[in-house]
């Protein structure tokens, strides 16, 4: 349970303080006389009226509520805890709650998130500052993720700070108020959304602190003003000298900012090139090895429809290996490329795979294979064969309607689909048999 606890095993009066609009609080209250069901008293400091509050039992403790009144107002707060029966009604402890006034929020408009560097001849000029004026903004991150507290620090006058929320439940309807170490004076500063992005300036009065700084990020609507978050920043003391920095000296150290900002430029563009090179020879990589797949795909291709054809041989045609052919009735087989060298005569070159032989009539055919007559009883200049061989057969083809006339053998282009299937392209539409073997 988030609470503060009031001790009064050895006091009758201790004293709390909160912030103004946090709302929700609860008090642990520890001493022998405080029981469950007694009252606490809460008187406001300007007379603006009281409220009574029950002690009660919350997670094996002794709690009593302060009233959302009694932290709206400006003045000190009295909780009188009381026993009252009909013999007894005695304050027995008293509780002083200081309320810490929330200062008022100045009218800061979107162009406030952009940093000035006050301009006082009286104030040290910092290396900070000349980085930050020539950055052009000087921004520190208050990360939430998963702290509800951020330390910062920064050198006393580095004016123009600005703080990036990370993490957490951060928005735009968030105040911060910053309270000096001193309690002498506190500010308030609201937090900007830019380009998805929470921001808040830290006032230039907290920079002029001796001590740590508070900086109290709180919601306040109709239903809450707790404080959700802080931050604790460290204001570093400028170390005093009885040397004055000079024209040049501040010149000097100015062009040394100006050239190592100039040398980070160009750092930063040589690792772009290297970067930009590097995806160059990505995308040529890719792309080679793109069109190599490609080209073998169309050599595996092309081989594939040169393995599966067949052709009639002509003496001006250049064949290459695996290429098959038809000659005088035999089917061969290229061995290697050639041009012009007869496939009956050149056993080295080419290879027989089906020799022609005397036909007889068709009954008295001897077939020591599987084999298949295919009829074609339409004309057309191509003929589907679906064989079920399961082999790439020979085929000798009969036009007209006698199978057994020699004389009406033709030749076409022979294409095998599968193991299973060939297709016979004319030159013109016949109709007849294909004798596969």
């Amino acid at each position: 349970m988030d609470a503060k606890t009031v001790d009064f095993t050895r006091l009758k009066v201790a004293s709390v303080s909160f912030w103004q609009y946090d709302y929700g609080q609860k008090l642990i209250l520890v001493g022998p006389l405080i029981i469950a069901g007694i009252k606490v008293q809460w008187f406001y400091g300007n007379n603006a009226g009281t409220d009574h509050r029950l002690i009660e039992e919350l997670d094996n403790a002794l709690v009593v509520s302060i009233p959302n009144a009694a932290l709206e107002q400006s003045l000190p707060v009295i909780g009188y805890i009381y026993a009252s029966t009909e013999e007894f009604g005695n304050t027995i402890y008293t509780i002083n709650i200081d309320i810490r006034e929330r200062a008022s929020l100045v009218d800061i408009d979107s162009e406030d998130i952009i940093p000035i560097i006050e301009e006082d001849d009286q104030l040290p000029i910092s290396l900070e500052e000349l980085e930050a004026a020539i950055e052009g903004i000087n921004i520190k991150q208050a990360d939430f993720t998963e702290l509800k507290v951020e330390n910062l620090s920064y050198w006393k006058y580095d004016y123009g700070q600005i703080i990036e929320f990370v993490g957490g439940d951060i928005n735009e309807e968030m105040i911060v108020q910053w309270s000096y170490g001193d309690l002498t004076h506190s500010d308030s500063r609201p937090i900007t959304k830019s380009e998805g992005k929470y921001y808040t300036r830290v006032p230039n009065n907290a920079l002029r602190q001796d001590a740590i700084v508070f900086g109290y990020i709180y919601q306040f609507n109709q239903y809450s003003g707790n404080t959700l978050y802080s931050i604790q920043i460290v204001v570093r003391d400028r170390l005093d000298t009885d040397e004055e920095i000079t024209q040049d000296e501040l010149t000097a150290w100015q062009q040394l900012l100006i050239d190592t900002k100039a040398a980070k430029e160009a750092a930063e563009q040589i690792v772009v090139t290297v970067e930009n090179y590097y995806k160059e020879a990505e995308d040529g990589r890719d792309t080679a090895y793109e069109e190599r797949e490609n080209d073998r795909d169309d050599l595996f291709e092309d081989a594939e429809t040169i393995r599966n054809s067949w052709t009639d041989w002509l003496p001006g045609v250049t064949y290459l290996p695996f290429q098959k052919v038809q000659y005088n009735g035999s089917s061969y087989i290229a061995r290697e490329e050639n041009t012009g060298i007869t496939p009956a005569d050149n056993p080295l070159i080419w290879r027989l795979i089906v020799s022609k032989g005397d036909r007889g009539d068709l009954g008295n055919i001897t077939i020591t294979d599987k084999n298949f007559i295919f009829s074609q009883p339409t004309v057309s200049s191509v003929w589907t064969v679906s064989h079920s061989l399961g082999k790439y057969p020979s085929v000798t083809i009969i036009e007209g309607s006698n199978i057994n006339d020699q004389t009406k053998e033709v030749h076409g282009t022979i294409q095998y689909l599968d193991v299973n299937r060939l297709q016979i392209t004319f030159s013109n539409s016949i109709y007849g048999f294909a004798i596969l073997n």
